[in-house]
């Protein structure tokens, strides 16, 4: 038994709330929210999987640098993609992984624009 009167979407569609104080047809996608990987990661268990990978793989898969170089996700967490997997990982340089995340974010944002008409 609720212990309190429904409420109304957040978005003021005049909908009943389900959860976190929106509609069913309101909820947000996961790349609206904070980053999946810092939600789902503490720092510790980051820099485990950034050591581990980097010793794996010691070299950019890109570019073949071996200088500023990072643990990477594959398929983002926000699209889905598993956090402790090796094989979701791969070691880009700074620059690598620049590009492939900003055009990742591009991606997900004409997505959004097509989903929303």
């Amino acid at each position: 038994m609720p212990l309190s009167a429904p409420s109304r979407c957040s978005q003021r569609c005049g909908k009943l709330a389900t959860s976190k104080g929106r509609c069913d047809d309101h909820q947000r996608a996961a790349w609206e929210n904070p980053s999946a990987n810092s939600r789902a990661l503490t720092s510790t268990e980051r820099a485990r999987i950034h050591k581990q990978q980097i010793k794996r793989e010691p070299h950019c898969r890109v570019c073949n640098s071996t200088e500023h170089l990072r643990a990477d996700h594959i398929t983002e967490i926000a699209d889905g993609g598993s956090l402790f997997d090796a094989s979701n990982l791969q070691t880009l340089c700074d620059d690598c992984h620049g590009i492939k995340t900003n055009a990742a974010r591009a991606l997900r944002a004409a997505q959004r624009r097509l989903t929303r008409g």
